[in-house]
């Protein structure tokens, strides 16, 4: 038996008797007695057998000595030397309901009767007890379930031992979870028994064969991609049976399915459900809604409904690093406001609650996936002094072209007159959504669309052969021609779908790599038009050139040089992406319209087909973005494809921190009637602003440039980048709580690891895009960087000039990670992160002139005792301990925590008698000890020290054997002694006693 601290059995005694007993010393001898103070209560014997009767049944134990504690008289003792130590403290805020209970002393139910022989229902057999486990429920605990201690035990002993004895002929199995809670688990189990389960939407079978099934493999040999399977084709069933007309608006469609997940979810053991989470929930869920971010919303809508669902969520949300449960479970941390406890809480959810969640709160809050993207142009902003220059270089490595997204621009407007064949209209900026202008000579409109369709023409019969007539010999090498550009395109085509590449994050990316108007031109833009059965794709951009329309129906001709920098952690796959979701894309863009139509043949991904029509804008976006659309494509969805919708929730505002050119994204869904709009501003010093539909926020980011060397040689630099989010007062009042947990990002948000500020890198990421790969080297080279990054960042904070004195370091500490909230990959970094603290002059002390020093945090201390501070100044503090407090200035406090990380000396018991007896010592030796001034200046110091018992400081015995070994103790008759020498009594009357004798004296 381990029972809890001997202070947890010293207050249920306390209570038993009233809260109020305590034992003193008699006058007459040295025996003990009980006295009440407070209510008056004096026990008796029969009161002290109520006490032990409580705590076996507080402890479940037959006899108080099996606590470890001894007999009662040395709780007694444990009492006193408690009322002794807590000076005065209040009653206890936890009470134990044993305390509470009827005084009734003659009852035989009392937990671990020796002398019962059989339960209260009187004689049971072996057989029914036997029958009675092998009834309960999966995951249900056993003891709970058949009322073992009431009914069984007597007869038949402990359950665990009941189990182990006669078990063995039957599918009965166990697993426990904590000393004595058993839950109820079978050797009967498979995967199809699972399937069967999750099929019909059971969460007791399907929680407990999963469990079961980790019961006899163990969960790194579980099957998990086979459950997962089963799960994703037991959930797409449950929502085909669905009412699916108002998904779009409602996630309400989905409570049954997500009320079955959430079901399965708290049957689980929680170290269970930790691992098994991912992969087997929340990865199939996802998949059949089209999202992790609207997967996890749902999951957490229906939650609120019940307490235990919204719990569990919260600690799976706490432990795995799921920023919107963790977002959600914040929520609790606030004040309560005329809370009525007696109803449940989760029943009536905050107003802004109880509506369905706009696109634009979840694609903030929910952003789960990711994808991996090509990389950029070799410079990031145009040349000004080459104007002319172009950007998109020709390329010549076949390997390069699969790195193509959408190449929509190679020129910047100084060349539009040499390169856009006279397309004044497109020169001029003129929006897609507007007429084309009547006062346009049809002659020079046509002119125009001749151009360009020549050229698409020319593509077509110079590339693809159509049109031309050959001879025998000439078909024979078309035909050549043709094999080898299909076995391109085989190969295309199998990168293509074997990639778990995000769709959207491919279109955001790749217009991030195009060229803009420089010096004045409009703000960097791109819009999603979100339809049912299309997805619209809108840039400002400088537009489409001849070589980029040539290079994008063709295969290995990538107009892109090598890359120096961007999301270069994997290469893409280009432009023929967006083949995931459409079999025909359509471009327009600077004149040229043109499509592509895979179901042509092997050559549909790149034989170009001219479009005379193209899909009218809508018009209410055009109304809202006052912008004009250079480049468009519609990309119409394939019927399968349609929950592509559902990944634009996953772009998340703090995307553009990351991004080197878009400024402006606009998400419009059609279905929704919902504009989410997201708008960066660079402001000085590092500070941008994210404006997005729910407000502002302002960050600080701290970049560097990093040059791999031997992990990826196609790779000559990338970019790591932190975030730290600032209040909207850089300036203002002391900061009042710390900031939220933010996701780690590849560009689009991953999972929360426990940071408090985002780390942006090209990390390699698996197919489920919540986590990264733990074994790639290139992952861990980044990791090892993140530390002297932050270190860089704490500077950039101390001397930012929009934060005044000290501000700007209280701002950063509140960053620091401690390794105890870092979880998984990322851990090691927070333990780097204080090392390199430790090792650098950084906390602020006041020197004696006024000045501030930096110092180590091994030579700085804090005291949050005010009289111990008064008292044992700067100057003693250095002189004895050679440390020095930190600043006062330094507000709010940095926590306690963080400080004792970093190494930071909180003043101890000893450290204050160090100083004190020292400083008694200085006073003894002077004159003017047994003056008013002196005796106080004595008082002050053992004052100190009765604070440093008083509050906590521990080393109790130590303390107060070197305070008896020190003549501080003044007598009346003016001598200083030591207690440890003589004995010193109190005065019997305020008037002088003259008739000591011997050692002994007075004060």
């Amino acid at each position: 038996m381990n029972p809890s601290s001997p202070l947890v059995c010293v207050k249920v005694l306390q209570e038993t008797v009233g809260s109020a007993v305590v034992v003193g010393s008699t006058s007459g001898g040295g025996g003990q007695d009980w006295q009440g103070q407070g209510c008056g209560f004096r026990p008796n014997r029969q009161d002290l057998s109520h006490v032990e009767w409580c705590l076996r049944a507080h402890y479940g134990v037959r006899d108080s000595r099996d606590l470890g504690l001894g007999p009662l008289r040395t709780l007694v003792g444990l009492v006193q030397r408690q009322r002794e130590l807590s000076l005065g403290g209040g009653l206890s805020h936890v009470l134990y309901e044993a305390a509470l209970l009827p005084r009734d002393t003659s009852s035989s139910s009392s937990v671990g009767e020796a002398q019962q022989t059989v339960g209260i229902l009187g004689e049971v057999s072996q057989t029914q007890a036997l029958s009675c486990l092998l009834s309960c429920p999966l995951l249900d605990e056993l003891g709970q379930w058949s009322q073992w201690e009431l009914v069984f035990r007597p007869r038949h002993g402990p359950l665990k031992d009941f189990i182990d004895r006669n078990a063995a002929s039957t599918d009965l199995s166990a697993l426990e979870v904590s000393p004595g809670v058993l839950l109820r688990v079978t050797t009967s189990t498979g995967d199809k028994l699972f399937s069967q389960a999750a099929m019909t939407l059971d969460p007791v079978g399907t929680a407990g064969h999963l469990v079961s099934m980790v019961v006899a493999d163990g969960t790194a040999n579980a099957p998990t991609a086979l459950l997962a399977n089963h799960m994703e084709s037991s959930l797409a069933a449950a929502v085909a049976k669905e009412d699916l007309s108002r998904a779009e608006e409602d996630g309400s469609c989905f409570s049954s399915v997500a009320l079955f997940l959430l079901d399965c979810l708290i049957r689980i053991p929680t170290r269970t459900c930790r691992a098994l989470l991912q992969q087997v929930f929340l990865e199939p869920f996802s998949r059949v809604l089209g999202g992790q971010a609207k997967s996890k919303a749902v999951l957490l809508s229906t939650a609120r409904s019940n307490l235990r669902h919204l719990n569990c969520l919260h600690q799976l949300g706490i432990v795995l690093g799921i920023t919107d449960w963790v977002k959600d479970y914040h929520t609790k941390l606030s004040p309560p406001q005329n809370q009525d406890l007696s109803q449940n809480q989760a029943q009536t959810p905050p107003a802004d609650q109880t509506k369905p969640a706009p696109v634009d709160s979840v694609s903030r809050s929910l952003s789960q996936t990711l994808s991996e993207d090509e990389e950029f142009p070799e410079d990031y902003s145009s040349d000004s002094s080459h104007p002319t220059q172009p950007q998109h270089a020709e390329g010549c490595d076949e390997e390069d072209d699969d790195d193509e997204l959408y190449e929509l621009t190679s020129e910047t407007l100084g060349d539009t007159h040499t390169e856009r064949d006279g397309d004044e209209a497109w020169k001029e900026g003129k929006s897609l959504a507007e007429p084309e202008k009547a006062d346009n000579a049809d002659s020079q409109s046509e002119s125009r669309v001749d151009c360009h369709k020549d050229i698409i023409d020319d593509i077509r019969k110079s590339e693809f052969g159509i049109g031309v007539e050959l001879n025998e010999e000439g078909q024979r090498l078309m035909t050549v021609h043709q094999e080898r550009l299909g076995r391109s395109l085989d190969r295309l085509s199998t990168e293509l779908y074997s990639k778990d590449t995000h769709f959207v994050l491919e279109l955001i990316q790749n217009a991030d790599d195009n060229s803009y108007p420089t010096e004045g031109g409009p703000v960097p833009a791109l819009a999603f038009v979100v339809e049912k059965d299309c997805v619209t794709v809108l840039n400002n951009e400088t537009g489409f050139q001849e070589k980029n329309i040539r290079a994008i129906c063709d295969v290995g001709r990538s107009t892109k040089g090598k890359h120096k920098y961007g999301y270069i952690g994997q290469k893409g796959i280009g432009f023929k992406s967006v083949f995931k979701v459409t079999d025909c894309p359509e471009i327009h863009s600077n004149g040229f319209h043109l499509c592509f139509d895979k179901t042509s043949g092997p050559m549909g991904y790149i034989l170009p087909h001219w479009v005379d029509d193209e899909r009218p804008l809508n018009t209410h976006l055009a109304n809202h973005t006052h912008t004009s659309w250079t480049t468009k494509i519609c990309l119409p969805l394939r019927s399968e494809c349609y929950q592509t919708r559902n990944l634009f929730h996953d772009v998340h505002p703090s995307l553009l921190l990351f991004l080197h050119r878009l400024r402006s994204i606009t998400i419009y869904n059609q279905a929704e009637k919902r504009m989410v709009t997201m708008t960066r501003r660079d402001l000085s010093h590092s500070v941008l602003e994210v404006e997005h539909t729910e407000g502002t926020e302002r960050w600080l980011v701290v970049k560097h440039t990093l040059h791999p060397t031997k992990i990826k040689d196609e790779v000559e630099s990338t970019e790591l980048a932190l975030a730290f989010q600032l209040g909207d007062d850089l300036t203002g009042s002391d900061i009042q709580a710390p900031p939220q947990k933010q996701p780690v990002f590849a560009f689009l948000p991953l999972r929360s690891f426990g940071f408090r500020f985002i780390i942006q890198g090209d990390f390699d990421i698996p197919s489920s895009r919540e986590d990264v790969d733990r074994d790639s080297s290139w992952n861990q080279w980044l990791r090892s960087e993140i530390p002297q990054l932050f270190l860089r960042a704490m500077d950039v904070f101390s001397d930012h000039p929009e934060f005044s004195g000290l501000k700007g370091l209280c701002h950063f500490l509140q960053f620091v990670p401690l390794p105890d909230e870092v979880l998984d990959f990322f851990k090691p970094v927070a333990g780097q992160i204080i090392q390199l603290l430790k090792g650098k002059a950084f906390l602020p002390t006041l020197n004696t002139d006024g000045s501030v020093v930096y110092k180590l945090p091994s030579q700085v201390a804090v005291c949050q005792d005010p009289v111990i501070r008064d008292v044992i100044g700067a100057e003693e503090l250095n002189r004895h301990l050679s440390l020095s407090y930190l600043h006062p200035g330094l507000l709010p406090v940095p926590p306690l925590s963080l400080l004792t990380h970093l190494g930071v000396r909180r003043l101890r018991g000893s450290d204050v008698t160090t100083v004190t007896t020292a400083m008694a010592k200085e006073l003894l030796q002077g004159d003017g000890v047994n003056s008013d001034s002196g005796l106080r200046h004595l008082a002050r110091l053992l004052v100190c020290n009765f604070r440093a018992l008083e509050q906590g400081y521990g080393e109790t015995d130590s303390i107060l054997t070197t305070l008896r070994d020190l003549p501080i103790i003044p007598l009346a008759d003016g001598r200083m002694v030591a207690l440890s020498g003589e004995g010193v009594f109190f005065p019997m009357t305020e008037t002088k006693n003259h008739n000591n004798t011997g050692n002994m004296a007075t004060f």
